[in-house]
């Protein structure tokens, strides 16, 4: 759906009252997109010399309603521009021109009543506009997805349109119950952003339901751990800026958590009730401290692990959850990894994995971490009990 059919729905009293969520993406794409272009060296002229004059009049259509749309809304090729600052703030140079993406947004929000869930997916190629619909049904070989941004330009976009996307939501009327954000995730308790906070708890003062997914890294290596030269704009998850938070969930995609601010104190947290982590090391001490302190009040903690870790992740958490009156731990290894270590018939694969990683699986790891522990697969925790009647 574009911005142009979002207006239109949310103008239509017979439509608008049935939106309850919407999914945006911010994408950073070349002048020729979607067409694709197969060789390095090719431009649009070049690429348009390959396609059928049906294709090429439904393109320069296109084309021609973005030129008529944007210019106050939206500004084409403004990476230039913002990249040459070494210390970007995005929402300031963007509100500071007064483009109305912003507020076209807002006003788009508040007219649906029953708009309770927001999801940002950040840049993805896949979610193109509904004004390409007809382009890319005319040839799907020639409309293929080729465009991977330069990562900088990625994550770029992709702050911009989670702040243009947090400011919309201050600005109308509309509080989601529910937010699902892609973000640039370098430790548990803040996500990356330059919004200033005040707009950040305005915007989520409603929220119930927090999903981070680390998915951009504009402000450094987040692969290597390390700190960053320059200071980093984030909003903490704290209780003046999430202020209802119930459950809070945060996908770390493998990303090597970077300490760069305190937690909060306890006072400061949002008495949280699910709390779930998911592809992270969690053994970090960064990470135990983060489940002490933001489960403290929680009754389910939900972690995704690997297989080689899960030993001595149990071990640590031991120390971490056993004065808490945690409910309810699941733990969850992915299939993937349980197809490596095990085969078909259940015999461990001793040429991938150490078994002696089930030796020190012993029950007694599992007591004093809550009244009830989930491991999943149910396979592997089969698996489990059969090694413990076996050998204990």
């Amino acid at each position: 759906m574009s911005i142009q059919n979002l207006e239109a729905v949310s103008e239509c009293a017979q439509l608008s009252p049935w939106v309850t969520k919407l999914t945006l993406a911010c994408l950073a794409v070349d002048e020729c997109w979607p067409v694709r272009i197969i060789r390095r060296q090719d431009n649009l002229d070049k690429a348009f010399k390959r396609l059928s004059p049906e294709i090429r009049q439904e393109f320069l259509k296109v084309k021609a309603d973005e030129d008529a749309w944007y210019p106050d809304r939206w500004p084409p090729n403004i990476e230039n521009e913002l990249l040459a600052d070494p210390e970007t703030m995005v929402l300031t140079s963007y509100n500071s021109r007064q483009w109305t993406l912003g507020p076209t947004l807002a006003d788009c929000f508040g007219r649906m009543a029953n708009l309770d869930h927001i999801q940002y997916v950040g840049a993805d190629e896949q979610l193109s506009p509904g004004r390409y619909r007809n382009l890319r049904s005319l040839d799907v070989k020639c409309m293929e997805s080729y465009y991977i941004p330069e990562p900088t330009v990625f994550g770029l976009y992709a702050h911009i349109g989670l702040e243009i996307l947090i400011s919309a939501i201050a600005m109308s009327a509309m509080r989601p119950h529910t937010l699902d954000l892609a973000v640039e995730l370098r430790e548990s308790h803040a996500f990356v952003t330059s919004c200033p906070e005040g707009l950040v708890a305005t915007a989520c003062s409603k929220v119930h339901t927090l999903v981070l997914t680390n998915s951009y890294d504009l402000y450094g290596d987040g692969s290597s751990g390390q700190p960053p030269s320059q200071t980093i704009p984030q909003a903490t998850i704290n209780r003046w800026n999430f202020p209802a938070l119930d459950r809070l969930i945060l996908d770390h995609q493998d990303l090597c958590p970077i300490k760069t601010t305190p937690l909060p104190l306890l006072s400061e947290i949002t008495a949280l009730r699910r709390l779930v982590i998911l592809n992270a090391t969690l053994g970090e001490p960064e990470f135990l401290h983060f489940i002490q302190r933001y489960c403290n009040h929680a009754e389910r903690l939900i972690l995704g692990t690997s297989l080689e870790d899960i030993d001595q992740l149990l071990d640590d958490l031991n120390g971490v959850l056993s004065a808490l009156q945690l409910k309810h731990l699941t733990i969850h290894i992915p299939w993937a990894e349980l197809s490596a270590a095990f085969d078909p018939h259940g015999a461990w694969k001793r040429h991938n994995y150490n078994p002696s990683i089930l030796d020190q699986m012993h029950k007694g790891l599992m007591k004093g971490l809550a009244i009830e522990v989930t491991v999943l697969p149910w396979a592997f925790r089969a698996r489990l009990d059969e090694w413990w009647v076996k050998w204990r």
